[in-house]
């Protein structure tokens, strides 16, 4: 449920930047932010098992 939780608020700043610049293609800084530091303890957790 955590997990749930922590994606959708990742997500956030991604799903308001597209709708508001309307281009799909779009990348959210804030989201790119929030994501990164994520994406490395998620590598570093699984290297150290």
């Amino acid at each position: 449920v955590s997990s749930a939780l922590l994606a959708a608020i990742q997500y956030a700043p991604q799903l308001l930047h597209t709708y508001k610049a309307k281009v799909v293609g779009a990348l959210s800084i804030p989201m790119m932010l929030i994501q990164s530091p994520g994406a490395v303890l998620m590598v570093l957790s699984i290297a150290l098992r």
